[in-house]
């Protein structure tokens, strides 16, 4: 998995994408993003959705627990 985030203050993205031929799971907080950029102050919000899919991801305790098949990405907003 590859995963990119983007925090301007109000919002949070993520960029995820699956590069393996199998489905996977992954739990992302904030506390996951250390370096870059936009991780000062980043904030995970209660619910995610997929741009491409309108698949929503809900928080559970500031972890989004997503899943994607092989080879998919994921933008949420």
């Amino acid at each position: 998995m590859f995963i990119t985030a983007r925090y301007d203050g109000n919002e949070t993205a993520l960029s995820i994408v699956n590069r393996s031929g199998e489905v996977k799971r992954v739990a992302v907080s904030a506390a996951d993003f250390t370096q870059g950029p936009d991780t000062d102050g980043l904030k995970m919000p209660n619910s995610m959705t997929d741009a491409l899919t309108d698949r929503r991801y809900e928080s559970e305790n500031g972890t989004l627990n997503i899943e994607l098949g092989p080879y998919c990405g994921a933008l949420l907003k």
